[in-house]
């Protein structure tokens, strides 16, 4: 059994946009989130299971503003890294984003589903063809130079 985690994130709010400022905010253990936020992205491409695992967990023990950040990043990471080298990924992703916010706050089955979601994209086949194809289309609108 999991110990419960202390959800004593330093979380900074901007005050214009009252939106957490992510580059100031820190997890329970000290970690700025912008950098956990970078860190999640880099270890799924790299392929890195239980680091992206680590790093997802220190965003969802990070509070409610974190755990949505967290599951917008493994969302992205299914269309924008997977892609279609696994066009399941979203699916499943999306599925365990439901179900980590199906279990109540507190209860250790959420620390397994982030564990779950962010392995798993780390252990995808990569492909980046949907983010190539929709840069390189934007810039050809933007040129001028699209004539399907």
């Amino acid at each position: 059994m999991l110990k419960q985690e202390k959800f004593d994130a330093k979380i900074v709010q901007n005050p214009m946009t009252r939106r957490p400022n992510w580059q100031e905010s820190q997890s329970p253990y000290g970690y700025p989130l912008a950098e956990v936020a970078s860190a999640i992205i880099k270890e799924v491409r790299r392929g890195k299971d239980k680091e992206a695992a680590f790093w997802a967990h220190q965003l969802a023990i990070s509070g409610e503003q974190s755990q949505r950040f967290l599951w917008d990043i493994l969302l992205t990471c299914a269309i924008e890294d997977v892609g279609l080298a696994n066009p399941l990924a979203l699916q499943i992703v999306s599925y365990a984003e439901k179900t980590f916010f199906r279990f109540e706050p507190g209860y250790e089955a959420r620390h397994l589903v982030v564990c779950y979601a962010a392995m798993y994209l780390a252990r995808s086949e990569k492909s980046r063809l949907i983010d190539d194809t929709l840069v390189c289309m934007l810039k050809n609108l933007r040129d001028g130079n699209l004539h399907p």
